[in-house]
């Protein structure tokens, strides 16, 4: 069975950044305690919340 459709703005990508080390072991500890369920879904919570974004409006006739 595969992953059910996704727009293509919407499917997430690999990036590399750099973060202090005290950062990522707290975010870490967050996915570990079960607090979140990945470090990218943190990240996506707190940049949509402190920055008031929200996901793009699939466009119809988007393609996969």
């Amino acid at each position: 069975m595969s992953a059910p459709f996704k727009p293509k703005q919407l499917v997430k990508i690999p990036i590399a950044f750099r973060l202090p080390r005290w950062m990522v072991e707290w975010m870490r500890d967050q996915v570990d305690s079960g607090n979140v369920k990945s470090m990218a879904v943190l990240i996506e919570e707190a940049l949509t919340e402190k920055h008031g974004i929200e996901p793009p409006e699939p466009k119809k006739g988007a393609q996969k």
